[in-house]
């Protein structure tokens, strides 16, 4: 199939809750820790956060290509409203905090 068609149905079809759970980026951050790349506090950013969320739902619908789920995750956080993004920034913010 195309990447354009895969990208649009990837679109219609994402039900993404906003921001997810604070225990499900908990999560994600503490499975990187085990990575050999290190993890600083500035990795913790609301546009992180939500491209996770996005990669999280995109894998969930049977979608493993990063190039579509990147793309995807930019163009959405681009139509974001301001509400959206201070959600998942307040998030990345309070991060921040327990990770020091």
């Amino acid at each position: 199939m195309e990447l354009q068609t895969r990208a649009n149905l990837l679109l219609g079809n994402l039900n993404l809750t906003h921001p997810p759970s604070i225990e499900d980026v908990l999560n994600y951050y503490s499975n990187v820790k085990k990575y050999p790349r290190k993890l600083s506090r500035n990795d913790c950013t609301g546009y992180k956060i939500f491209k996770i969320n996005v990669a999280n739902h995109s894998r969930v619908l049977g979608e493993e290509n990063h190039f579509i789920i990147s793309n995807v995750s930019d163009l959405l956080w681009k139509h974001s409203q301001p509400w959206q993004k201070f959600l998942y920034t307040d998030m990345a913010k309070r991060l921040r905090a327990l990770m020091e």
